[in-house]
């Protein structure tokens, strides 16, 4: 009996993972981050080096951050380029772009208005990613 509740609470865990990666908006969310991410990888690389010093790794942040300040500049080309990569991947897997549903008031989730998917994801998604970095 007691295997039988184990197995449930897996089958259970995994119905749940699943319903959560099958969401558009842990598509666009994993596109997003990957590409944000993207600038800061080498930094992280280099400061995990034994050679590195100060001014060099002081150097990188600033590079760091010019970077994400030109992809916050130019986010309209950047945020097209990124809503057709979800797209795609989220064709390779059978999801469908969508809004979440919208309400007068939330408490935990931005409800930023947007009249298109792209618009709503760029707005409270990858807008925020960015400006957090």
């Amino acid at each position: 009996m007691r295997r039988t509740g184990i197995k449930t609470h897996v089958k259970t865990q995994n119905n749940s993972l699943l319903l959560g990666i099958t969401q558009f908006s842990f598509v666009i969310t994993l596109v997003s981050t990957h590409h944000v991410m993207a600038y800061s990888k080498a930094f992280c690389v280099g400061l995990q080096g034994r050679a590195i010093d100060i001014v060099r790794a002081q150097k990188c942040v600033d590079l760091v951050q010019k970077s994400l300040q030109n992809v916050r500049d130019k986010m309209d080309d950047f945020s097209a380029t990124w809503y057709e990569e979800a797209c795609k991947l989220a064709e390779d897997v059978d999801v469908t772009p969508s809004i979440p549903r919208n309400a007068g008031r939330m408490q935990h989730r931005p409800n930023t208005p947007a009249s298109t998917a792209e618009e709503y994801y760029k707005r409270n998604v990858m807008i925020p990613l960015v400006d957090h970095l």
